[in-house]
């Protein structure tokens, strides 16, 4: 599992706006999953980028699931789930590009995909927030627990 994590960490890494904005690899938490938490000091915002590795006996998902924070992190409203406010904004967004196992090749190639895919997104949708232009507060989907 370190081997994927490896080759993930050195993938996100390569991402044009990570080498831009001088974000720099701050943690990884390896618990359930892989989390890669990139900081910009001149952007004052984090970008956490969690990985779910497949497991063939108890789990279909293979994907990520990313956020951006504001940094100093006060509130809950300092956090803006990346495929959330996609939904909210009503971005034409597929649920499913976040999902490796939609992609078809090994497991770089579909690692590749995603990536291209995360990155034109946020250089088409998410940039001023990136940027501090502009932030996003989206009303939290509570779901049945209204």
């Amino acid at each position: 599992m370190e081997e994927i994590s490896v080759i993930i960490r050195n993938r996100l890494m390569e991402i044009g706006f990570i080498k831009k904005y001088e974000f720099y690899l701050i943690e990884e938490d390896l618990i359930d999953g892989f989390c890669f938490i990139f900081f910009s000091k001149t952007k004052n915002k984090k970008i956490r980028i969690k990985f779910y590795p497949y497991y063939a006996d108890n789990s279909v998902f293979e994907g990520f699931s990313i956020s951006i924070k504001k940094y100093p992190f006060q509130l809950a409203s300092d956090t803006l789930i990346v495929e959330d406010y996609l939904i909210y904004k009503k971005i034409e967004m597929n649920n499913e590009k976040f999902i490796l196992l939609n992609y078809k090749g090994s497991f770089i190639e579909r690692l590749n995909l995603f990536v291209g895919y995360f990155e034109n997104t946020f250089n088409t949708y998410l940039i001023d927030i990136i940027e501090g232009q502009k932030w996003e507060t989206i009303p939290v989907n509570w779901g049945h627990y209204k």
